[in-house]
């Protein structure tokens, strides 16, 4: 793997609910890590849901190899949130791929 195409930074978050003053849990996101990070954009699909117009875009993730991403957690990447869809070893271990998903209404 060629670490001069890691050129882009992002921060991999983990949700770690917490609970309000009247006990409802809530989500709250806390930084797992910031890495180095080369970034695909993928496909593009749009759906209706209810009377609005949803944009999905699927993005491809490298990292430096990490066996603690699962899809429970998000990334942070210009401004904008990706759910994960998958994170997998690529590489022999050396990178970890991860697939996800920013919605825009």
């Amino acid at each position: 793997m060629r670490i001069g195409k890691l050129d882009q930074r992002i921060q991999i978050q983990q949700n770690t609910p917490t609970r309000d003053d009247t006990a409802d849990e809530i989500d709250s996101w806390s930084e797992l890590d910031t890495v180095w990070a080369g970034v695909t954009p993928g496909s593009s699909t749009e759906k209706q849901q209810g009377q609005q117009e949803l944009a999905q875009s699927i993005y491809d993730f490298l990292i430096r190899y990490r066996s603690d991403v699962t899809p429970l957690m998000r990334i942070l990447y210009e401004g904008n949130y990706y759910d994960i869809i998958s994170a997998d070893e690529v590489y022999r271990r050396k990178a970890t791929m991860i697939k996800a998903k920013r919605n825009v209404a």
